[in-house]
């Protein structure tokens, strides 16, 4: 089996035991102390990660730009913010709009990428972008008909 195969069931069920976790954690600490400790606890892992690129990685580091400065201080908050906005979306019953703007990030990051940053998608992540979101709408159950929603079942 290829290593990709475990790796994306782990990854899969790791997301839903953080989702699980966070919300029973808003509802003891509130919405921001949930959202604000989903950053904090991922800070060792992405040290660990971006410690095994630069080590066993063919790359040399990265040089820090002013550039790099000022898009990691707007996408860091940005993200936090947004993180904040789904958590309350999803706990105040609005689940299918959260669900939704959650499972759409890669088009609106290629769009933003595309706009802000001037890289458009190549054509085979468009391709998987238009995959993924078809996967999105066949498992959300749910077409509209005009002006009324139905389940498909």
């Amino acid at each position: 089996m290829e290593a990709w195969i475990p790796i994306t069931f782990a990854a899969a069920f790791f997301q839903n035991l953080r989702s699980a976790i966070q919300r029973h954690l808003k509802g003891i600490a509130g919405t921001t102390a949930s959202a604000l400790a989903r950053f904090v606890f991922a800070v060792p892992f992405a040290a660990l990660y971006a410690g095994t690129l630069l080590y066993w990685g063919n790359s040399p580091a990265p040089t820090l730009t002013w550039t790099f400065v000022i898009f990691v201080g707007i996408g860091g908050p940005a993200q936090i913010l947004a993180t904040l906005g789904l958590i309350v979306a999803v706990s105040e019953g609005n689940f299918a709009v959260g669900t939704a703007l959650s499972k759409t990030e890669t088009i609106q990051a290629a769009l933003v990428a595309a706009v802000v940053l001037a890289e458009p998608a190549a054509p085979t992540t468009i391709l998987g972008i238009i995959v993924s979101f078809l996967g999105v709408v066949l498992l959300s159950g749910v077409r509209s008909v005009g002006q009324t929603r139905v389940a498909l079942r």
